[in-house]
């Protein structure tokens, strides 16, 4: 395939796509989909070379024994429907996000040519978009919601999944932008302005470690990536040990908790039933995707849950146990082995400054297996991949940046 290929397109799309998914979840599903049989349909060789395209490396293979233990435990779901589908959509978004990067990483793809102050000039206006958004009481939603006959619900929604896809990308973007200039110090103006106003403390939070982790990356490189990489293991696995042990502290109790915030003391309550649930079924959990189900289980009268526990880790021990931690945990220490062999500092620091957002994210908001979170990660897959594919080819001449063949 020798064509161009712009990664713009794809910054755009996943800056811009926090609102359309909070109206229509299953639209991107669509929308990969039609991609995979659009590539596939212009793809030129024999099936073969699309089985060579789609081969597993450890980290699928890991992934693909989780989707079916994930299969086998939907046998004794609270929810049986719902765990079937969402085995269907992950596999999915999956099997088709696997086939767009592996098709990215092994085609013949022109070099692309980024003019940085026309994306710095973007990503100002994104910031201020957003900004303003949430400084006016969430407008543009309540806007877009009335033009399409949506319930006006959950404001903040849109905006909050927008800003958690930007933050994710901050680290790529900022670091390959960076310049001497007056248009990027006004950027990472605005960008602060942009955080200290938003009422998301999820965001602030994740700029914040993925500071610090970018920074670990520069100074101690590969060092960096051992500790990061082992922190979010051992933090998995041991998830329901630490919770416990915090939220049956005294202190925590009697001090903190009772002066938390509405959203976060909602949090806490979420954490608390889950973990008692946990122990019910430590080792085979209530099945992918079925926490709403689990509401009537420990309080009749409300819900305590909601669709998720708001957490990664704590969700995937409730809905898979002890077997399903035990992979996924194979699968981080696969990706850390894959991490381990970057030498490239400046990659380094993306990389942990990326992985570091996103488990912020993930620990404190949203559910792992909602249909835009799975397809923000794979976008953000992939632009790091093509930005970073070869750093030394990374000019300011002239203020264009030139990534690599891919």
């Amino acid at each position: 395939m020798n064509q161009k290929f712009n990664p713009s397109l794809l910054i755009y799309l996943i800056v811009f796509s926090g609102p359309i998914l909070a109206l229509s979840g299953g639209l991107i599903a669509s929308i990969f989909i039609v991609m995979a049989l659009i590539i596939i349909y212009n793809l030129k060789g024999s099936s073969k070379e699309v089985l060579k395209l789609l081969r597993a490396d450890n980290i699928v293979l890991m992934f693909l024994i989780f989707l079916l233990y994930a299969l086998i435990t939907s046998y004794w779901s609270a929810n049986k429907m719902r765990s079937l589908s969402t085995i269907i959509k992950i596999f999915l978004l999956f099997g088709t996000g696997m086939y767009v990067f592996r098709l990215l990483s092994s085609s013949a793809l022109q070099p692309m040519k980024l003019r940085k102050n026309y994306l710095i000039w973007a990503l100002i206006i994104v910031n201020t978009l957003l900004m303003a958004e949430c400084l006016s009481g969430h407008s543009l939603n309540v806007f877009l919601r009335n033009i399409f006959s949506f319930k006006v619900d959950k404001l903040r929604e849109p905006g909050e999944k927008a800003t958690a896809l930007f933050t994710i990308l901050l680290p790529v973007l900022y670091t390959y932008l960076y310049e001497k200039s007056w248009s990027y110090l006004f950027l990472i103006l605005i960008t602060v302005l942009n955080y200290c106003t938003h009422n998301m403390l999820a965001a602030l939070l994740s700029v914040c470690i993925a500071l610090i982790a970018m920074g670990m990356g520069i100074v101690i490189k590969r060092v960096a990536v051992k500790i990061i990489m082992f922190s979010i293991i051992l933090l998995f696995i041991y998830t329901p040990v630490i919770f416990i042990i915090i939220l049956q502290c005294e202190y925590v109790k009697d001090y903190i908790i009772p002066n938390l915030p509405f959203n976060c003391l909602e949090r806490v309550n979420m954490w608390n039933n889950a973990l008692i649930l946990i122990q019910d079924r430590p080792f085979l959990g209530w099945g992918i995707n079925a926490s709403d189900a689990l509401n009537k289980l420990v309080n009749q009268s409300q819900n305590i849950i909601q669709l998720h526990p708001h957490n990664a880790f704590i969700q995937i021990w409730l809905e898979t146990g002890l077997l399903g931690v035990s992979i996924i945990s194979i699968i981080l220490y696969q990706l850390y082995l894959k991490l381990s062999t970057i030498t490239n500092a400046k990659q380094i620091s993306i990389y942990m400054g990326s992985i570091s957002a996103f488990f912020v994210f993930a620990m404190l908001s949203f559910g792992i297996w909602q249909t835009w979170w799975l397809s923000t990660l794979w976008i953000v897959v992939i632009i790091n991949y093509i930005i970073t594919k070869n750093p030394n080819e990374v000019h300011n001449k002239n203020n264009i940046i030139k990534t690599a063949t891919v």
